[in-house]
C-alpha cells in the first residue's frame, strides 16, 4: 500500500488544487477566498466547466439559485448581498469541480489533510488561551470569565468565533469517524486532533455548537453501532448533569450568566425576521437580508436571522426556498443510497450538527464552514449508484419528441 506522501504526489493536478484549497481554508479567511477566485481562473483556462456541469438538480438549481441571489441583491441595492452572491457562485462551482474529482481514497486523504491543518489552528488557539489562563492566576472561574470576554480574539483565522466553533465541530466529527474506522497511527492521530478540537470548541464558548457537536457525535456512535461508546457517553453525561445540579455551580457551563440576555436578543431577531418575511413572502432581498433591512436590533449590528430557515426566507423568500428543495432532494437520495457506508454516517452526523446549531445561529453560510460541510455532504454523491435521470427534473420534463427542456433551450 502506498504511503500518504506517495498518494498525495500521485494525485492529478485537479486533485492537488483541491487539496491546496482545503489547506487554505485553515489560514486567514481572505487567503482561502482569494485561492477560490484563483481556482475559478484555472477552471476557465482549462475549460473545465463542460466536465463539471451536468443536468442534475445539483448543477442546474445551484447555478439557478446563485443567479437568483445575485439578481435579488442587485434589484434591492444590497451591496453585501452582491458580494455574497458572487461568493456563493464561486463556492458552488468549486464544489461541483471537487465532486467530479472525488474518489473514496482521495476523500480519506482529504480528511487527513483537513485534520492536519486544523490541528495547527487549534494549537495556536490553545497557546493564545494559555496566556489567558496564566493571567487568570489559574483560577477556573476567573478563566471562564476571561474566555467569555476574549472569545473574539481567536478570529484571526475564521473571521467570527462562532464560525470557528462550527469548524471545530465538523473537524471533531471527522476525527470521530476516523477513530472508529482506522487502526494504529491513523487512529491515534484522529484521537489527538479530536481532543484538540473538543478543547478548542470549549474555548470558543459557543453553547449552540457544543450541544450540536455532542449530539452529532452521540448519533454517530449509534449509527456505527459503537455500543460501549454511546453507553459511556450517556452515563458520563448523566453523572455530569447530576454533579452540576448537586454542586449548584452553574458557572462551569459556558456563558450561563448571559443565557437570559442572549435568548431575549434571539427572540427579538426572530420576531424581526418574521416581520421582514411577511412583507414579501415570495421574494427576499438577497444574502445578509436582515442586515440590509434593519440597521440594528436592540442596538446590535445583526448579520443574519440566527435561525437557518428564517434566514433563507428573509434572504430569498419562498421562491428561493423552492430552488433549494431539488438540491436537498438529490443530496438526500444520494445519502440514502450510500447509507451502508461508514463515511455516509459521518456525513449524517455533520447534517445533524449543522441543523441543530442552525436553530439558534447561522454559521454554515461562510466560506470555510460551507467548504468543509459541502465537500463531504455533496462530494460523496459521486459514489452513489443513483442514475442522473433520478435526480434531474430537467431530464424528467421530456417532450413528445424525446427532447428535454434542456435540449430545447440549447
Amino acid at each position: 500500500m502506498k504511503s500518504f506522501k506517495d498518494r498525495i504526489l500521485n494525485y492529478s493536478l485537479d486533485q492537488k488544487i483541491i487539496l491546496l484549497t482545503a489547506i487554505a481554508m485553515f489560514m486567514p479567511f481572505y487567503l482561502g477566498i482569494g485561492l477560490l477566485v484563483v481556482d475559478m481562473f484555472y477552471l476557465v483556462y482549462k475549460n473545465k466547466f463542460k466536465e463539471i456541469f451536468d443536468k442534475s438538480n445539483l448543477t442546474v438549481f445551484s447555478m439557478g439559485f446563485a443567479g437568483y441571489s445575485l439578481l435579488l441583491s442587485i434589484i434591492n441595492k444590497n451591496t453585501y448581498g452582491i458580494l455574497a452572491s458572487v461568493g456563493i457562485f464561486v463556492l458552488f462551482v468549486f464544489v461541483l469541480f471537487l465532486r467530479k474529482n472525488m474518489t473514496e481514497n482521495f476523500m480519506e486523504d482529504l480528511m487527513t489533510i483537513i485534520m492536519i491543518f486544523a490541528s495547527f489552528c487549534f494549537i495556536v488557539t490553545l497557546f493564545q488561551y494559555s496566556w489567558i489562563l496564566k493571567n487568570s492566576g489559574f483560577n477556573y472561574s476567573r478563566f471562564m470569565k476571561n474566555i467569555s470576554e476574549s472569545r473574539w480574539a481567536m478570529t484571526m483565522f475564521f473571521f467570527n468565533v462562532n464560525y470557528y466553533a462550527t469548524v471545530c465541530s465538523l473537524v471533531g466529527i471527522i476525527c470521530a469517524y476516523k477513530y472508529f474506522t482506522k487502526k494504529s497511527l491513523e487512529r491515534a492521530f484522529a484521537f489527538f486532533v479530536g481532543i484538540l478540537s473538543v478543547v478548542t470548541l470549549f474555548m470558543t464558548d459557543s453553547r449552540g455548537a457544543m450541544l450540536a457537536c455532542f449530539l452529532a457525535v452521540f448519533a454517530l456512535t449509534i449509527m456505527m453501532k459503537k455500543k460501549k461508546y454511546y453507553i459511556g457517553i450517556s452515563v458520563v453525561s448523566i453523572l455530569a448533569i447530576i454533579a452540576i445540579v448537586v454542586s449548584g455551580n452553574m458557572g462551569i457551563l459556558p456563558r450561563v450568566d448571559k443565557l437570559g440576555f442572549d435568548l431575549g436578543l434571539r427572540k427579538s431577531i426572530w420576531v424581526s425576521a418574521i416581520e421582514a418575511f411577511k412583507k414579501d413572502l415570495f421574494v427576499g432581498v438577497g444574502p445578509l437580508g436582515i442586515h440590509h433591512i434593519y440597521t440594528s436590533i436592540r442596538s446590535r449590528n445583526i448579520l443574519h436571522a440566527h435561525n437557518l430557515i428564517l434566514d433563507i426566507l428573509v434572504n430569498y423568500g419562498l421562491i428561493g426556498l423552492g430552488l433549494l428543495i431539488p438540491i436537498l432532494s438529490q443530496v438526500f437520495v444520494e445519502i440514502k443510497n450510500l447509507y451502508k457506508k461508514a463515511y455516509t454516517k459521518m456525513v449524517i452526523a455533520m447534517v445533524i450538527m449543522v441543523m441543530i446549531h442552525s436553530m439558534v445561529d447561522v454559521t454554515i453560510f461562510w466560506t470555510q464552514t460551507a467548504f468543509i460541510f459541502l465537500t463531504f455532504a455533496v462530494g460523496i454523491g459521486e459514489f452513489s449508484t443513483v442514475s442522473e435521470r433520478e435526480v434531474s427534473l430537467v431530464k424528467k420534463l421530456s417532450f413528445s419528441n424525446g427532447k428535454t427542456v434542456y435540449d430545447k433551450i440549447k
